[in-house]
């Protein structure tokens, strides 16, 4: 029989091996990491770079890295037959692998992988998704863990029905998101929500909550409120505090349902000066651009444009610069 000499890595010269798990995907880098102390050693030496990660506590629940504009997935199963099996799934024009995790608490082995994962590999966290109706009483457990984890997010969204106030408002409480916040939730009382301004941009799907006072305190860039019962009155008097720059100075964008799309240039916009805008086509054709629009001018020469939008929220208003 041949005798064929084994490929001993371990004994490759340090810039040789680096090079080698250059070539590795992130699956390949965590397992090769497994296998030995000084596999270990190596894999977190190399400190593979340029990684953005994501947690989704889902029904799934899971961990996702990217590299490279390439995902890489790993999921939770309760089926220890597919556990390291690996899939491929499709969304879109997109492909990305998936690796199957047998686990019997999805979301306590989610955070033990994250946690020896960003110790073999360096990345920063891009974004949490957190489903309340799957924590299945562990919310804020691993809302706890989130903020001892994580000190800061870029995109955090919140998504179900039937949440209690309690908890969104502790886990809005306890978490940080730097760049954008998406509340899908309406808790079973319909409350206010305390929102502690830690991003440039809040999305509310769900605001049936929000009143004018409400809307008033909002200080973002990009600020969309769905579901209120915010009046034309109300946005009248919203816009008047944008042009005498008392709400919003930094706003870009804001986006709002109508309860009265028919009346909304009389009423809304009837005792502000304006001059008719131009259309134009946006690029998600879930919006469908309904008039023409309108633009206003803030008291220090800013301008902003006024449209009407059919979209999945209903009839929004939407004020923005440089449409």
């Amino acid at each position: 029989m041949e005798n064929r000499s084994k490929f001993r890595f371990l004994n490759l010269p340090f810039v040789v091996a680096r090079e080698v798990l250059n070539t590795m995907d992130p699956f390949d880098i965590l397992d090769f990491s497994r296998a030995s102390k000084r596999c270990r050693v190596i894999a977190t030496t190399k400190k593979a770079s340029g990684y953005q990660c994501s947690l989704a506590f889902n029904k799934d629940a899971q961990l996702m890295l990217q590299h490279n504009k390439i995902f890489y997935s790993y999921q939770m199963t309760n089926k220890k037959e597919n556990d390291g099996k690996r899939r491929t799934i499709y969304c879109g024009d997109c492909t990305f692998p998936v690796i199957l995790v047998y686990s019997e608490n999805f979301f306590k082995d989610m955070m033990n992988l994250y946690s020896y994962a960003s110790s073999v590999i360096k990345g920063d966290v891009d974004g949490v998704s957190i489903w309340t109706k799957e924590m299945d009483r562990q919310l804020r457990s691993t809302v706890d863990w989130l903020r001892s984890e994580i000190s800061e997010i870029p995109i955090l969204q919140i998504l179900d029905d039937n949440v209690s106030h309690a908890d969104l408002q502790y886990t809005l409480d306890s978490l940080t998101p730097t760049r954008r916040l998406k509340i899908f939730s309406e808790t079973i009382e319909r409350l206010p929500l305390q929102i502690r301004k830690t991003c440039d941009e809040l999305r509310i799907v769900k605001g049936s909550w929000i009143d004018l006072h409400n809307a008033m305190s909002f200080d973002y860039t990009g600020l969309a409120l769905y579901g209120t019962e915010l009046t034309n009155q109300d946005l009248n008097t919203i816009i008047k505090s944008w042009i005498e720059m008392k709400w919003c100075l930094d706003l870009i964008c804001f986006n709002v349902n109508l309860v009265d799309p028919d009346n909304l240039f009389d009423v809304a916009l009837g005792d502000i000066s304006h001059e008719r805008g131009e259309p134009f086509t946006l690029p998600d054709p879930e919006f469908i651009l309904l008039d023409g629009g309108v633009n206003i001018k803030r008291k220090d020469g800013l301008m902003r444009s006024v449209h009407l939008f059919d979209s999945p929220f209903g009839i929004i208003m939407r004020l923005k610069t440089d449409c």
